[in-house]
């Protein structure tokens, strides 16, 4: 199932700069319209990731459920090519994130079901490696892709690559039906030699300790899902954008740049994924998010600091370097952020509190990346990514505290 995953998540990374890029040169739209265009597929993730949350509670993980979700994302993908208007384009870009929505909380909730939970951590660390490499790849195969169609004069690139991107996130969905192998049990696990609670008070005092109360659960949900998330990622979507931005405008690197930087972004988070997965075991999901969050602050404040220092020979290296610590950072989080919020709950809640934690993280990234653009302009971006760098820390000291 991961490679699977990983050709979902490469078609995935690139469909969503690819419809800016459609929006931008096919359709002919405003910088307003694309940065609506670019929200609507936002928009559509968080309410479906919220959505499936909720029904996770009637549904059961199975192979059937992830195969048709990666089905039907392939649908709007399809749809994409064919639009002729931003209005359409603001719709079909709405399921595209709908859509993708469902195999991202879908897949790891199924694989943590075939696991104990001490093995969840490895799970999500996979799945944070194969999604950055596939994201890499894909990225790298569609800017490869436009810049040899154009240098051979050829039209249709865009087109092309929706057609492309769909056909291989039908193939990834084959890929999870036809997935055979065997996941081996933890050593030393016998469930038959588990004592039976016969004492009634017993029973209520254990009850009570693996079922707490909706209040106990909600107050859970409300604190650990979705507050601390979205305060911290709101820090890390906002030192993202900044970051780019200054890449862009402060060091006036060309996009070719940029787009090398992105790959070393996303490279950087793959070599993190599967080694924080298997760390989890070491040390607690907490504990390690706690190690990445403060690694994180460092790098944007070294990226702030660069900001308010000339322009040198020195500069491009240690923005390579300090931009790579913040997509190591960023593996680090793709496994610690969702073991740290389904980790202290039962496992019939583990799929709502993927989902929760999936739309919360997403749409608060996408407000900083929001409120980059507009602070950047007005106060200079090593001021953002400062205060990007406090948020964190907010974020951070929060956490420990509750």
């Amino acid at each position: 199932m991961y490679p699977s995953y990983g050709l979902y998540q490469a078609s995935s990374s690139a469909v969503d700069v690819l419809t800016v890029v459609f929006g931008a040169k096919i359709l002919q739209g405003t910088t307003s319209n694309l940065g609506l265009l670019d929200a609507a597929s936002n928009f559509g993730f968080i309410f479906a990731s919220f959505g499936f949350g909720y029904l996770t509670r009637r549904l059961a993980p199975s192979r059937p459920l992830l195969a048709a979700s990666l089905a039907l994302c392939a649908i709007p993908v399809f749809l994409f090519a064919a639009t002729g208007t931003m209005g359409l384009a603001y719709v079909v870009a709405l399921l595209i994130g709908a859509t993708t929505a469902v195999p991202n909380s879908a897949l790891p909730w199924y694989l943590c079901q075939q696991v104990p939970r001490s093995r969840w951590g490895e799970v999500f660390g996979k799945l944070s490696a194969v999604g950055a490499l596939g994201g890499a790849l894909g990225t790298v195969f569609a800017f490869g892709w436009l810049f040899a169609r154009e240098s051979w004069g050829l039209g249709g690139a865009e087109h092309g690559l929706f057609v492309t991107f769909g056909v291989a996130t039908l193939l990834s969905a084959l890929g999870i039906w036809y997935a055979v192998g065997t996941i081996p049990k933890e050593r030393g696990t016998n469930t038959a030699k588990l004592p039976r609670i016969e004492d009634s008070a017993t029973r209520r005092i254990v009850g009570s300790a693996l079922d707490p109360s909706p209040a106990s659960v909600f107050r859970d949900v409300w604190v650990v899902y979705t507050v601390l998330p979205a305060i911290l990622f709101l820090g890390i979507g906002m030192s993202y954008t900044a970051s780019v931005l200054y890449l862009l405008q402060g060091l006036g690197l060309s996009s070719g740049a940029v787009f090398a930087f992105v790959l070393l972004f996303r490279l950087a988070s793959w070599s993190t994924s599967n080694p924080t997965g298997h760390l989890v075991a070491k040390f607690t999901p907490l504990r390690l998010h706690q190690m990445a969050s403060v690694w994180r602050i460092l790098s944007v404040l070294g990226i702030a600091m660069l900001a308010l220092t000339p322009v040198g020979v020195w500069s491009l290296a240690a923005a390579a370097a300090l931009f790579a610590l913040c997509g190591a950072t960023h593996g680090a989080f793709g496994v610690t952020g969702p073991s740290t919020s389904t980790d202290p709950v039962p496992e019939r809640h583990q799929g709502m509190a993927i989902g929760l934690f999936n739309g919360v993280s997403v749409g608060a990234a996408g407000v900083g990346a929001w409120l980059a653009g507009v602070f950047g302009q007005e106060f200079g971006f090593a001021v953002v990514l400062a205060i990007s760098a406090g948020i964190m820390a907010a974020a951070l000291w929060l956490h420990q505290r509750y």
